[in-house]
Formats: C-alpha cells, structure tokens, sequence
C-alpha cells in the first residue's frame, strides 16, 4: 500500500498567506494597475521566457529552469485562453517560491490536471489567483454589485477562478 501525505492545517494555512503576499509583492514591483493582468507581461518581468507547446501526458503546465539559463514557462496549446493564463500564473508562483528557497538553482516543475494536491501547489494555486484577481480590485467589485461572470470577464478567468477567489476573500457566494 502506498503511504498517504498529511499535511496540517499550518501547513496549508501558511502557504496560502505567503502566496498572497508573493503576488502581492510582484503586482507592486511589476503591474501597471489595468486590468486584466498580463500573466505572460508578468512573467517576462520576472526573467522568464513563456512559450505554447504540445504537452502530452495530461501536463497542463511546466516550468523548466536548467544552471545558468532563463527559467522557462510552458503551457499546453490545446488548452483554452483563460486556462493558459491560469497555469502561466501558477507556474510563475513556482518560480517565485522556487527562487526563495533556492535562489536561482535549477529546477523543473510538471504539472498535469487533476493531479493531487499539496502545499507547493496549493501556493501556486493561491499565487495565480491573487495575481490574476488583485485583492483590492476584486473585493471593490463585489462591493460593487458585480455578477461572478462580469468578474470573469473583467479579470479574464473561470467562473470557477471568481468562485475561489470569493471564498478565499470570504467575500460569500
């Protein structure tokens, strides 16, 4: 049998927090405060290069980064836009985690959909929303009356992103 993982709710709880403030960290440093944000804009700011690609192997993402080279982003081309933009956020919060513990070390990251959880991609998952759906923003058009599918649209996400987000906020349903 093959072991299970714990993790505590420390755990979990920490990394979400310290991926809000990763991505509230690289808004200050790189935004230019329209929306929506640019992922790829972002990413390019942080050093990294962002490419489409046939993934196979059900990988909906990817972030290469061999010694001495630019870090490499990779999403699948035969996914739609709004999930490109989500993956390329999230392997951008890889990166970002990824460089504070190692700094510029080489590293390499996978991942395929509807693969199990854990706190490093729980992070990254926590990054891309926060980034793609700045916090003041967002809870500024909630207040304002906005649908879950005018914030889709304004912050070009999923529905499923918006639902997230809102519950992360605890901004309700």
């Amino acid at each position: 049998m093959g072991s299970l993982n714990y993790y505590s709710p420390e755990q979990w709880d920490a990394a979400g927090a310290r991926a809000r403030a990763d991505a509230e960290e690289i808004l200050r440093a790189h935004w230019d405060g329209q929306l929506p944000v640019k992922p790829i804009e972002l990413a390019n700011k942080n050093g990294a290069w962002v490419y489409s690609s046939d993934l196979k192997d059900s990988a909906s993402g990817m972030l290469v980064k061999a010694d001495s080279a630019p870090p490499v982003i990779y999403v699948d081309n035969g996914d739609g836009f709004l999930r490109q933009r989500f993956t390329i956020a999230h392997e951008l919060g890889h990166l970002v985690a990824h460089r504070q513990e190692a700094g510029d070390d080489a590293v390499s990251y996978v991942d395929f959909r509807n693969s199990t959880s854990n706190p490093v991609e729980y992070h990254a998952n926590e990054f891309a929303g926060a980034l793609l759906m700045p916090e003041e923003h967002f809870t500024n058009l909630v207040r304002a009356g906005k649908s879950d599918a005018e914030l889709a649209r304004l912050f070009k996400v999923s529905s499923r992103a918006v639902a997230v987000r809102r519950k992360t906020l605890g901004l309700g349903a």
